[in-house]
């Protein structure tokens, strides 16, 4: 019935919401014990943008936007996360990278590319990328869960 859908709906966008809401605290938690202690953080420009266009895309509500945009630039500054762009051999590695693995998404193999290209750890949640150890070894880049 619409109402049984209704509440499906509801509590599936419940779930997603929740689930964002703790992916976003082991993020914060990861930057602010690991980052703030070594003081090496570095997130490039395109997964920043990537990181405001969700925002913008999916958080409807003007002042929780605000609140989200607040608490990311609050992250950057407070733990001095570097900001980076793709230097000119990221995109030759990126490509590199898209002809070893096939199941590899080009946004991702550019955010690896960009740590390879920084010599820097690549945090994500991804699964698939984090138990891709042919690709590690290959490109001799660590990918790690930010827990």
């Amino acid at each position: 019935s619409k109402i049984e859908n209704h509440k499906t709906i509801e509590t599936n966008a419940q779930n997603r919401n929740k689930e964002q809401r703790m992916v976003m605290e082991m993020c914060r938690k990861y930057l602010m014990s690991h980052v703030s202690k070594y003081g090496n953080g570095i997130i490039s420009l395109p997964a920043l943008g990537e990181i405001w266009g969700a925002l913008l895309r999916n958080v409807l509500d003007a002042r929780k936007r605000e609140a989200g945009f607040t608490i990311i630039s609050d992250i950057i500054e407070q733990n001095s996360i570097a900001i980076s762009s793709p230097a000119r051999n990221t995109y030759t590695i990126a490509n590199e990278i898209l002809a070893f693995d096939q199941w590899i998404q080009p946004a991702d193999a550019l955010r690896i590319a960009e740590a390879i290209t920084e010599g820097a750890i690549f945090v994500t949640i991804d699964k698939k990328l984090i138990e891709n150890i042919r690709l590690q070894e290959k490109f001799n880049v660590t990918i790690k869960q930010p827990y």
